[in-house]
């Protein structure tokens, strides 16, 4: 019994591959290892952002900043977890709403566009 449905976020990196922070490290996997959770009652969803963000942030620079945290370590479910990573690399804001809100200095200076 599955008492607490999460959703679970990631960045695609082509090849039916995906960068997520899963198992307490950022690492690269194929899609079908990433969608298991979503038999327990959770799911995935593909995520779409207003034009600003786009204008932003494009999808190459996205993957790049994914791509610069590979084998990182320091999740942390309130503070660093999924989801501040994958938002993180797509606006540049580490923030949860799964976690109430909160934003993650983890990311920090890591991988920031000026670096790609």
């Amino acid at each position: 019994m599955n008492l607490v449905n999460f959703d679970h976020f990631g960045i695609y990196a082509g090849n039916k591959k995906v960068i997520h922070f899963s198992k307490k490290k950022i690492r690269e996997e194929p899609l079908s290892k990433f969608v298991e959770g979503a038999s327990n009652g959770n799911y995935v969803d593909v995520m779409s952002f207003s034009a600003t963000a786009l204008d932003q942030v494009s999808s190459e620079e996205s993957y790049q900043r994914a791509k610069s945290c590979l084998g990182m370590v320091g999740y942390n479910l309130v503070e660093a977890n999924c989801e501040h990573f994958a938002l993180w690399c797509r606006t540049g804001e580490a923030i949860s709403g799964q976690a109430f809100g909160s934003n993650s200095m983890l990311f920090k200076g890591q991988g920031s566009l000026n670096n790609i």
